[in-house]
Order: structure tokens, then sequence, then C-alpha cells
């Protein structure tokens, strides 16, 4: 199997004789790719770290533009690169010997969505009334990526990311996600108001997630077309983003507990919102 770089062709594969070296300007576009969101967004791309992952890309059809390795027996085809460049260059701890540029999937709301160019709406399962789950100004990447692990394992429809948050296609939030991204539909629109208008054209009831005073979540009913609003982890949700919503929901909690991780909420009431639809 190979793969084609499609960053600039600074470097053609046929002109590789050696592994490259870390000042390569090709592995300067790809440190880019790691650091910049602009960068990712002028390419189309995205890096995924470690074999499991770039596995797991592969096996979602997503389009991998080239691999980047320090063993090429272990992925034949793919460019090598220099002993210990790669720890130096990705974003985790160890990248475990393996990058790869992967093209991104389409995040416009009402444009496509995911593998094959499909609309978002179009790849939920008509069988089942949509769950989807709407971050509303979400910055850290640990809780974006949980959050869409924990979305594609409760059965949601789609995430959308809401306001100026975390990029979803950035290294850490990549990593977080434990491949759920390249295979749950994902979305991404800076203006809430266009995120709550697309809400109610597909009649989605939209359920703001608040600390106290909402409908207590085991008492509330999660079975029809639901759209759960979650707020960034420093403020929740504004006063105009809960009074956008239909309703209002509370997760119980202990007296002691003041509130709940942006993460640890989002996937109790995703499981909660499964478990209402498998038992009633």
């Amino acid at each position: 199997m190979g793969w084609q770089c499609r960053l600039r062709h600074l470097e053609p594969e046929s002109l590789l004789t050696e592994p490259l070296a870390p000042r390569n300007p090709r592995l300067a576009e790809l440190r880019r790719l790691l650091d910049s969101r602009a960068a990712r967004r002028e390419h189309s791309c995205f890096v995924v770290e470690g074999p499991r992952l770039v596995a797991e890309a592969l096996a979602a059809s997503l389009p991998v533009h080239e691999v980047f390795v320090e063993r090429e027996a272990d992925w034949p085809g793919a460019t090598v690169v220099r002993s210990g460049t790669l720890d130096r260059l990705g974003d985790a701890v160890t990248s475990q010997g393996v990058l790869a540029v992967v093209g991104a999937p389409s995040l416009a709301l009402e444009a496509a969505t995911g593998v094959g160019e499909v609309p978002l709406d179009k790849r939920w399962n008509p069988l089942e009334p949509p769950l989807v789950l709407v971050l509303v100004e979400v910055a850290d990447p640990g809780n974006a990526g949980t959050i869409l692990r924990s979305a594609e394992a409760a059965g949601a429809a789609a995430v959308l990311f809401a306001g100026h948050g975390v990029d979803p296609l950035s290294p850490k939030v990549v990593r977080a996600a434990a491949g759920a991204l390249f295979r749950l539909p994902v979305a991404v629109e800076k203006d809430v108001d266009v995120v709550m208008g697309w809400l109610r054209t597909h009649q989605l009831s939209s359920y703001a997630t608040v600390l106290d005073d909402g409908e207590d979540l085991y008492r509330s009913d999660l079975r029809g077309r639901s759209a759960v609003l979650l707020g960034s982890e420093a403020h929740g949700l504004n006063a105009t983003m809960i009074a956008a919503a239909d309703r209002r929901l509370t997760v119980p909690m202990a007296a002691t507990v003041q509130s709940l991780n942006v993460a640890m909420a989002a996937t109790v009431v995703a499981f909660e919102a499964r478990r209402q639809r498998r038992f009633g």
C-alpha cells in the first residue's frame, strides 16, 4: 500500500533516498498541521497519531494522504523519518512510531459531513429518533474527545461544535475520541443562532443542561428527536442559550457535589437517553 503526499509536494517520493531529517520542509508542514487550526483548514487535512488510530482511519475509508514512520517494515510504502523524530514532532507523549496525514471530512453544518460527503441528517438511523449533542464553547480538547467517544457509544446521531470552541480535528481531540471521530457525524458552526435554527428546522427538541432548576434528567422524556446543549467548562451555557432552548435539564446529584465535568455530564445524559430508547 502506498500513500501520496498532498500537502505541497515539497519533496517527491521518488527523490527520497534516506530517512527524512527533522528539518525537512515536509516535516515542517506536518508540524503546521499538528499546531495550527488554520493550516488544517487550508489543506483540508489533519494528523492521526499511533498505529491503532491510523488503522482505524483506514478502516473507516478516510483518505490517508501520507504515513510517516520510523520503521518502514511496519508500514510498507510509508515515508521514513529518522529515529526519534516523530516523538519530538507529534502531540502525544509517544507517537508509537507512526503519524498519518488524513483528509478531513467537511464539518459544515448544512453541507456534507463524513465519509462519502453525505449530508449530516442523511446519515442518521431513519428507524430511530436522533439524539444530537451540541457543545457550546467547549474549549478543552480532552473533554471534547471524551464526549465524541461517549456519543458514539450511546448511539448519538451527531455532535455539533457551536461557537468558538476547540477544533474537533486537533491532535488532542482526535486522540481522546479514540476513533469515534472517524465514524460519528460531526459539524462545526460558530454562529450559535444558526445552530439553534438548524435544530428547529430538523424538528429537534432542545434541552439546555443547567446546574439546577431544570427538569430532573430521570423524569424527562428523551425518547423523541432531541438535542442536548452543553456549555463551556468555565461558565456553562449563557442565559441567551438557555432561554433559546425548548426545555432545561438538570442531572440530579448529591448535595455535597457542586457540578459535573462537561464530559461526564454529556455521558450521563447520553446514556440515559439510550436507556429510555431501549427500555421505554
